[in-house]
């Protein structure tokens, strides 16, 4: 059974994965060379903090506060 998971977009292809399964949100800080940024990757079996990602990729934003 899936979940209302969001999913993601890849920056090369477009292609759509995990839609329903997991998803990416992206941290506030970039890697130091600008090309990357830091997500947060979660699923149904858990969560895999502080990978670094293409900023091309389509990933959701996570909410924050003034």
């Amino acid at each position: 059974m899936s979940s209302p998971a969001p999913g993601y977009r890849y920056h090369d292809t477009g292609a759509l994965d995990q839609a329903g399964y997991g998803g990416i949100l992206w941290a506030a800080s970039t890697v130091s060379n600008s090309t990357y940024a830091w997500r947060l990757l979660f699923g149904a079996t858990g969560m895999h903090p502080s990978y670094a990602s293409n900023r091309g990729d389509g990933f959701q934003l996570r909410c924050l506060s003034e």
